[in-house]
């Protein structure tokens, strides 16, 4: 029976494959380049929490960041989200989801790689590819300095 995850309706009778990969893609709205090519966007920009100044030298691959990023309010659901869309995606070749937050070095990759853990205990092939986790991050709009 369908159901909604965040407003997205989502056919959870059909039986994906496991063998068609899932890619994971992440990248940050403010950087150069655009969206990438997806067939399903998830927009993780209002995950937001506590601690923010204490990871900012860090990335979404870092466990410590991982761990802050997965406490915030919101986090849950959007990994959820990614996972429930990459699997409800057509197993006619490769499945892309795009997941984005604003810099691309903390959110997204945090949650696409929880997701991607999530997605291959379930037995699915999964990559993940990170655009933006390698550059400097960026300071929150609007402010000069991470002091609160």
């Amino acid at each position: 029976m369908p159901r909604l995850l965040a407003g997205v309706r989502l056919d959870t009778t059909v039986e994906p494959s496991l063998n068609t990969p899932i890619e994971l893609i992440t990248y940050g709205r403010r950087r150069p380049g655009g969206a990438p090519d997806a067939e399903q966007h998830v927009i993780a920009d209002n995950v937001r929490g506590p601690g923010s100044a204490a990871i900012h030298h860090l990335t979404g691959l870092d466990s410590h960041c991982q761990e802050t990023v997965l406490a915030w309010p919101g986090a849950a659901l959007a990994v959820e989200l990614i996972v429930e869309v990459a699997r409800a995606l057509p197993a006619t070749g490769l499945r892309r989801v795009a997941v984005r937050c604003s810099a691309g070095t903390h959110r997204s990759p945090a949650l696409a790689e929880r997701a991607a853990s999530m997605l291959r205990q379930m037995g699915y092939l999964v990559r993940v590819r990170h655009l933006h986790v390698h550059l400097p991050a960026l300071l929150p709009l609007g402010t000069t300095t991470l002091d609160p």
